[in-house]
């Protein structure tokens, strides 16, 4: 069996949430599967003191400095509210802040306790992407590996983070490569598509051969978890089971090997997808297409939203599902970022005139996405 149990102890805190005091447990922490850190084990808006920006609130004592208490959530009165007094307090209480700017296209984003990651793609045929974080808050931006091909997909653990180039799988520590140093190539001569980080390999989708493959965190030998007839799209995992997306079809298939079992046929093309305890979503990647879901075990899908033209990134959290808009040609001016109950409902537009919005990731306040040069947060989500 290539899954181990989680082993970090659990510990009982309490959080006011809707004006209610409940229990609640924090266990294992980490990337979540769509490469952001997951926060279902971690209070709604456990970031900081209690009170503080994107938190719970009842009233607006209970908020601390200027901030104001509207829908339950703190939010911002004016830019001083914003983290580390930079960025915007909008009219409707977030604040978004411009963590870097300065980037070429990065496609991927991911986020941990800390620090937001992201690749930069650099010039299109060439050898000068890279890897960077930046604290949550903002601040000074850290190379984490220069020199990199067209890096694309991203994820990250407690150590290290981990990325696609053109033709390899790459690793590096989440402090950066060491001076004279180069990153780890845990796979070469790939054709890579997506990652997902498992609890004891790392599992990306792969063309030519058209298959979902895997490997040790740390290095070793490549190995297929299954082969596709159709080149895999997006994948995601969980503790059991891997799911990608291949053609008009949503797939799975054991972490341990074996059989894949068709979950859903979706002919506007499944493109980025995730998966919660209970169902497996993904965004449409033809024009027209939507917001979609199914169950664990299959079965029909279900729109969450209609007609979102293309959506580009996606990412989920215990209550809702975040996806970028790139923009239409030739400016890509209008791209957005979205968000919709993961029961469906009225989509929510968290930004417009996202020149070319690309990778998304949330934590317990904030959602985070990449433009064409730009790494934003909005604060709350």
């Amino acid at each position: 069996m290539k899954k181990t149990a989680p082993g970090l102890a659990a510990v009982v805190a309490l959080v006011v949430v809707g004006c209610t005091v409940f229990g609640y447990q924090t266990g294992d922490s980490g990337t979540g599967r769509d490469g952001a850190a997951s926060d279902s084990a971690s209070p709604p808006g456990d970031t900081g003191p209690c009170g503080a920006l994107g938190e719970s609130c009842c009233t607006s004592s209970m908020c601390t400095g200027s901030l104001r208490c509207l829908g339950g959530l703190c939010l911002c009165s004016g830019n001083s509210d914003c983290p580390s007094g930079d960025g915007t307090c909008r009219s409707d209480g977030r604040c978004l802040l411009t963590l870097a700017s300065g980037q070429y296209f990065p496609t991927g984003v991911a986020v941990d306790a800390t620090s937001l990651y992201w690749t930069d793609s650099g010039s299109a045929a060439a050898s000068n992407g890279a890897v960077v974080k930046v604290p949550l808050s903002g601040g000074t931006v850290t190379t984490l590996a220069s020199g990199q091909f067209s890096p694309s997909a991203i994820a990250v653990n407690a150590t290290r983070v981990y990325w696609l180039n053109v033709a390899s799988v790459m690793s590096a520590p989440i402090a950066g490569v060491p001076d004279g140093g180069t990153a780890t190539t845990l796979a070469s001569g790939q054709n890579p598509g997506a990652i997902a980080l498992g609890d004891k390999s790392i599992y990306w989708t792969n063309g030519r051969p058209n298959a979902v493959l895997d490997v040790p965190p740390g290095g070793g030998t490549v190995s297929t978890l299954v082969s596709s007839p159709y080149p895999p799209g997006n994948i995601a995992v969980d503790g059991r089971s891997a799911y990608w997306t291949s053609a008009a079809f949503v797939l799975k298939v054991p972490l341990g090997g074996g059989t894949s079992v068709t979950l859903a046929k979706d002919p506007n093309g499944p493109g980025p997808i995730a998966v919660s305890a209970t169902g497996v979503y993904w965004t449409d990647v033809d024009l027209g297409g939507g917001v979609m879901s199914v169950p664990l075990s299959g079965g029909t899908p279900t729109t969450l939203a209609s007609v979102q033209n293309a959506p580009r990134s996606i990412a989920i959290d215990a209550t809702s599902i975040y996806w970028t808009y790139q923009g239409s040609w030739p400016d890509y001016a209008d791209g957005l970022v979205m968000k919709v109950s993961l029961a469906g409902g009225t989509p929510m537009t968290l930004a417009s005139a996202q020149n070319l919005a690309s990778g998304i990731a949330v934590d317990s306040t904030s959602v985070y996405w990449g433009t064409n040069y730009t790494i934003v947060k909005l604060t709350p989500k």
